[in-house]
């Protein structure tokens, strides 16, 4: 292989290898993950409205908007609230969509109730579907830490998955390449034996 081709393939399986391991620990600490993710995001949002407070009190043309001296508080506010508490945040996050598919779930049964004399298959899918998207909203209010655990395990589980996919895939690519880099050598071989006969 050349060594452009080797070094693309070094970087892709350290990517490979490097979404494995962020998959496993995304499976084996979920909540954790959460609370990391909550406090980057409140840090983030601790610095932009440090930049609203700079742009604000350094504007020399007059022009100061009242707008983005409350945003920045608004921004200082949240920020420090999920840095202090990321664990209430994930919570309520997950209430609200909780609610959200509670709602869905009774639009469906009103429109299941609408199907009832319908003829084929409609009312009964809608019915289910309703049930499922009740009782996972039902779970996810009574519960919501664990619930945003076990979809931050899911997303842990799709990046070892894309991980070793990567890493298998590479693997294939190396071997098609060492088979062709042969392939040329052994006719390169032939060529050179031909003009020295």
């Amino acid at each position: 292989m050349g060594e452009k081709l080797k070094a693309l393939f070094r970087s892709y399986l350290f990517d490979g290898i490097l979404l494995i391991i962020l998959g496993i620990m995304l499976l084996l600490w979920p909540e954790s993950a959460l609370a990391v993710l909550c406090t980057i995001i409140g840090c983030t949002l601790i610095v932009l409205s440090l930049f609203k407070f700079i742009s604000f009190f350094s504007d020399v043309s007059g022009l100061r908007s009242g707008g983005v001296l409350f945003v920045g508080l608004l921004q200082l506010v949240a920020g420090i609230a999920l840095v202090v508490n990321p664990g209430f945040f994930i919570a309520w996050f997950q209430i609200i969509v909780g609610i959200m598919l509670f709602y869905g779930a009774v639009l469906l049964f009103v429109n299941a109730w609408d199907l009832r004399y319908a003829k084929g298959s409609e009312f009964a899918a809608t019915i289910i579907f309703a049930v499922l998207m009740l009782i996972l909203a039902v779970i996810i209010i009574i519960n919501p830490i664990s619930f945003a655990a076990f979809i931050v395990s899911l997303e842990g589980i799709s990046l070892i998955i894309e991980g070793l996919s990567m890493v298998i895939f590479l693997h294939r690519v190396k071997r098609v390449a060492e088979k062709v880099e042969k392939a040329a050598t052994d006719d390169e071989n032939i060529i050179d034996a031909e003009e020295v006969e």
